[in-house]
């Protein structure tokens, strides 16, 4: 077996490694992975892709800019996905990518998180209704996920406070807006009234010694989107409506034994003329009329002068029961003596809120059962129990879609149409284009990711064939396949004739 000469191996050394240095070169030079913005119906062929590294040697080959800086096709789509002020490396397809059709494969869906943080711990658990968490305030149960209401703080809102009205066992939430200057009844027999102050020497001083007097009754004509009310129950008091029809209070007969209060109203309508009842705190059969009837024996009056608290006095039944101040979170008692006790927590006070209803698209609540009652904290925000603080968050997981898409190439040659879903990708030409990324912008606007394929197969058939190629040059070269010629004393010894002893005669041997 022949020996390679060690010149021959050092050669074929040095060819190796100026080919791998040759395609490390190539690959920085043509590689790009990054992501493609389109809209449906509209095309894109600048794709980008985050700096990997500034100080690489080949940055300045491929500067980065900041995004707005960039030559988009339909910048108002991309900027949906990507950060304006981020830089990036930008290169232009081949070919216009545009969305034709998306198709909803799985519906979205929420992911419900609550960290928990105490003793510069911190953990995140995913949580869901009918969940137990061992906390350092002990165990606590979630109740569910549901509609969030309450206040938004806003620089144009409204002073407002939020209460809410249960008793120890209560489930249910059902939060009461409370503006100042205004009555607000819960329930039979219950006044609620705010009060904006300076401050806590203000508010001490404006507490009454009697409870205020409150209208007892009121009624009201309704006509389409107006109410006219009326706090008096003198006969005659009445009005005439936009379509001419007249309403004329005649009596009003007070509380008998087993009978609520109630009104009697005239109705004149052209020629007819109607003679209607209105019980205590219901409606004519026809809408039109209502008539409220209070009999309160409990008021509470709330004074507020910052965010987060009020000054609360109570009296039940024409007696004060107290007054303190009341943080959010805290409870203001009705009726100690009741079992179930009764009370009113204070859920929020903003001096300029903006009130939010209860919806399924809205904010949602995350409900936490504690040893010390419910708790519900609303999706990013935080509230602490004891010396732990809790913070809810939901994190919106996108829908599974499938995308239709069109790689045209104008008049070189014929589009390529193509679908692509979650984790699989479609080439087109020297290109990959791959359903890959986190975040999308939905059913009109894909994020898609793009990856250009450095080496083709013919490449590395290229490759391979001039490695081969130069590798056997160099093998003829220093003649590793030829004959090793004979050694030179090989060639002397064969150059002189043998000569063999010849007999003289005599009997000598000549040589």
């Amino acid at each position: 077996m022949p020996r390679l000469p060690l010149k021959l191996v050092v050669y074929l050394c040095y060819q190796t490694a100026v080919l791998a240095v040759f395609a490390f070169v190539l690959y920085q030079l043509r590689s790009f992975d990054g992501v493609i913005v389109v809209e449906k119906g509209r095309g894109e062929r600048r794709a980008v892709q985050p700096v990997q590294n500034e100080n690489s040697s080949f940055a300045f080959l491929n500067k980065a800019l900041p995004a707005e800086l960039l030559h988009f096709d339909n910048p108002k789509a991309v900027f949906t996905v990507l950060d304006r002020q981020k830089a990036y490396q930008t290169t232009e397809l081949p070919f216009i990518l545009s969305l034709k059709e998306s198709r909803i494969l799985e519906e979205g869906s929420f992911k419900n998180e609550l960290t928990v943080e105490a003793s510069n711990e911190r953990s995140t658990y995913r949580v869901e209704a009918g969940d137990t968490l061992n906390t350092p305030e002990g165990m606590l149960s979630v109740g569910g996920i549901e509609p969030w209401s309450g206040l938004v703080k806003t620089a144009h809102g409204t002073p407002m406070a939020v209460l809410t009205l249960n008793d120890s066992d209560a489930a249910s939430y059902a939060p009461l807006f409370l503006s100042p200057e205004t009555d607000l009844r819960p329930e039979p027999g219950l006044l609620l009234r705010l009060y904006l102050v300076s401050n806590e020497a203000e508010a001490r001083a404006a507490v009454p010694k009697e409870p205020p007097p409150a209208p007892h009754f009121r009624w009201a004509v309704h006509e389409d989107t107006r109410s006219h009310w009326f706090d008096t129950v003198t006969p005659g008091t009445g009005l005439t409506t936009g379509n001419g029809t007249e309403y004329t209070l005649l009596a009003a007969e007070d509380t008998e034994e087993g009978r609520e209060p109630r009104i009697h109203i005239e109705k004149r309508s052209g020629d007819r003329r109607d003679l209607i009842v209105v019980d205590a705190n219901s409606f004519s059969p026809d809408g039109d009329l209502e008539f409220q009837y209070f009999n309160d024996t409990s008021l509470v009056l709330l004074y507020a002068w910052h965010d987060g608290a009020v000054w609360a006095a109570t009296w039940v039944n024409g007696e004060k029961l107290g007054e303190a101040q009341v943080f959010e979170g805290g409870t203001i008692a009705l009726a100690p003596g009741d079992s179930p006790p009764r009370f009113l927590k204070l859920e929020q006070m903003l001096l300029t809120a903006l009130p939010l209803q209860a919806s399924p698209q809205g904010p949602q609540a995350l409900v936490l059962n504690t040893s010390s009652g419910t708790v519900r904290l609303r999706q990013g925000s935080n509230t602490t129990l004891g010396t732990t603080r809790f913070f809810f968050h939901r994190i919106e997981e996108a829908p599974k879609l499938q995308y239709t898409l069109r790689a045209s190439f104008g008049k070189r040659r014929e589009a390529q149409e193509f679908s692509v879903e979650p984790g699989s990708h479609a080439r087109v030409d020297s290109w990959l284009i791959i359903h890959d990324q986190p975040k999308s912008g939905g059913a009109a606007i894909a994020a898609l990711g793009v990856r250009r394929i450095v080496f083709s197969l013919r490449d590395y058939l290229t490759a391979f064939i001039l490695y081969v190629a130069m590798t056997v040059i160099l093998i003829l070269r220093f003649g590793v396949l030829r004959k090793k010629p004979p050694a030179f004393d090989t060639i002397a010894r064969d150059a002189i004739p043998s000569q063999e002893p010849t007999d003289g005669g005599d009997g000598d041997t000549v040589t």
